[in-house]
């Protein structure tokens, strides 16, 4: 999927999100850092979502949610479903 033309993203941010994925630093880099994960996110969220879209236990598992806040009488209207990057940017938690 890397090579994936209908992923609009420019090179830095293509290696970016690959050493993400593989969690090792970018070449010329010692550390897989917040800059790292700054230059990854146009990639990272593209690919993310073409993921989403094509895998069943991710569907599946999106619909339990939303069965369940139904089921607890919200009706998910103010609920929107989304690909988040770097949800949590604390710095502990990147670390």
């Amino acid at each position: 999927r890397w090579g994936d033309a209908a992923i609009q993203c420019d090179d830095v941010a293509r290696e970016a999100a690959m050493a993400v994925a593989l969690g090792k630093p970018r070449p010329g880099h010692s550390v897989l850092g917040i800059g790292t994960f700054t230059a990854a996110e146009p990639c990272w969220v593209q690919l993310a979502s073409k993921y989403e879209a094509g895998n069943g236990d991710v569907s599946a598992e999106k619909a339990a949610y939303e069965e369940a806040l139904v089921a607890s009488g919200d009706s998910g209207s103010k609920w929107r479903w989304r690909i988040k990057h770097m949800a949590d940017g604390d710095p502990e938690y990147i670390a």
